[in-house]
């Protein structure tokens, strides 16, 4: 792209923000251009059912909006390039595609940690491959496809490198946008750049900015392009002039409400449970597993996952599991359930993360790898810090439960909760939304605790649970362990 062609795209992108009357110019669905006129106060004029924050495309014609995140002009756009083989029925046999889960069109648009722009030919190609779609959009990072009937399943996770979101209902967005404020930036030393997650100590500024102005954000939320934070009660009038709409010049917007101050309070969804593999692979013992809390007062008891094993500072070594899947009371731990072999003892619990630690019973001579069940087996190498992900990176889980399947991070969530240090006034939860394979299809009750891991299979935390619209997972990440000084181990 020439430099001329980019600073005639700024100057319509600024055009589109400023809603004072320019005229923009766009692309048509029937080929040369058309000309819609943006009226005063409105960021552009949207189709029926779309939102001003996405980039859509569809029957009516090819609408490209540049919001104050400026989506659009941070995305560099891509070459053309051949249109893959394609038939109207459906994905063709003959489509360049590893599975229906990724399907490649010759083209990607995620490179490098970043999502990139489609153009016109990307975009036909995309919704020619559905043929009953009759409108997308792109939601950074997630391509939107819209049906008035939904396509069989199974459905795709990416398509072009994009996670790809299916619905038929027209006004619906699969991320939260939050509100914006209007009052003056903050403005840190720390560089933040679009795609590139903020360093933790950046969040933790933002989060001591917002007190300062007297905002009480219970979590910032990164999500590749903008920060969305949580805050406390219900906006007083007035309340836009209060609140910063932009940190180092990146969006910032805001939601409000009787918000719980940790994540775990909201009831995890129970999947339809799929099969189970109930093997007992004792003394030979590795993360997928299905482990148990034993019998509790009700004769009940209650099956998860188990995690990897890692060793603490001083030499021990420990399996990570999910707390909430042993109630208070019970502490034995047993595989594959309680009439199986008993494994060990809880030793640490930390209920603010849930992620919690128990050791193995030294008498039983049992071993624990760090290699996950094929497909696609292999060693796991090392915990991964979350600041160093990108959205819209892959990520894999299998568990006993639910077998395989893959995902992709959606957000960075970091959540401030009161600490019982006095010199330490708050604890900070880091976590992961991601979005998986086919949603609840793919999952079910149990894979708590399920470690999740990166193509370089290294580990980022695990699996806790599925969001009330089916849409994201939750998966507390591993950073309080990595702040304590423990790594990745296995026992021999």
């Amino acid at each position: 792209m020439s430099n001329s062609r980019r600073q005639d795209s700024s100057e319509e992108r600024a055009r589109s923000r400023r809603g004072d009357g320019s005229d923009e110019t766009v692309a048509s669905s029937a080929g040369g251009y058309q000309s819609r006129k943006f009226m005063p106060n409105h960021s552009w004029i949207s189709p029926p059912g779309m939102h001003p924050m996405v980039v859509s495309y569809g029957v009516i014609g090819t609408y490209l909006s540049y919001p104050l995140v400026g989506y659009g002009a941070s995305l560099p756009e891509l070459a053309p390039t051949p249109t893959a083989s394609v038939s109207r029925g459906g994905i063709s046999s003959t489509l360049p595609s590893k599975s229906y889960l990724h399907i490649d069109l010759g083209f990607n648009l995620y490179q490098d940690g970043r999502q990139l722009n489609p153009n016109r030919e990307q975009m036909d190609t995309i919704m020619s491959i559905f043929p009953t779609c009759y409108a997308s959009s792109i939601m950074s990072p997630i391509l939107v496809l819209r049906y008035h009937e939904l396509p069989p399943k199974p459905w795709p996770l990416t398509i072009a490198g994009l996670p790809v979101w299916i619905t038929k209902d027209p006004k619906s967005l699969p991320l939260t946008i939050g509100l914006p404020g209007h009052a003056l930036p903050i403005v840190l030393d720390a560089e933040i750049n679009l795609w590139e997650t903020p360093k933790k100590e950046t969040i933790r500024e933002i989060f001591d900015e917002l007190d300062n102005r007297g905002i009480s954000a219970i979590r910032v939320q990164w999500l590749g392009v903008r920060f969305l934070a949580f805050v406390k009660g219900e906006p007083s009038k007035g309340w836009e002039g209060l609140f910063p709409q932009r940190v180092n010049g990146i969006l910032i917007t805001y939601v409000f409400g009787d918000i719980s101050g940790s994540v775990y309070a909201q009831r995890a969804k129970s999947p339809a449970a799929g099969d189970l593999d109930s093997s007992n692979y004792a003394p030979s013992l590795r993360p997928g597993m299905v482990i148990s809390s034993g019998a509790g007062p009700d004769q009940t008891e209650l099956l998860s996952t188990s995690g990897v094993c890692v060793r603490s500072p001083s030499g021990k070594k420990y399996i990570t599991w999910a707390s909430h899947g042993f109630p208070l009371g019970l502490e034995r731990v047993y595989h594959p359930d309680r009439h199986g072999h008993y494994l060990g003892e809880v030793k640490k619990m930390f209920w603010d993360t849930d992620v919690s630690l128990f050791e193995l019973n030294e008498n039983q001579h049992m071993t624990y790898s760090r290699q996950t069940f094929n497909p696609p087996g292999g060693e796991l190498v090392r915990l991964k810090d979350p600041f160093g992900l990108h959205i819209g990176e892959s990520i894999h889980m299998d568990t006993a439960f639910n077998g395989h399947c893959e995902g992709i991070v959606m957000v960075i969530d970091t959540v401030r909760v009161p600490s019982d240090e006095p010199a330490t006034p708050h604890r900070y939860i880091t976590g992961i939304f991601t979005y998986l394979s086919d949603g609840s299809d793919s999952l079910a009750n149990g894979c708590c605790g399920g470690p999740v891991w990166m193509d370089g299979r290294e580990v980022v935390g695990q699996f806790r649970f599925l969001s009330m619209d089916n849409l994201l997972c939750y998966m507390p990440s591993f950073a309080h362990l990595i702040e304590l000084g423990y790594e990745l181990s296995e026992i021999n």
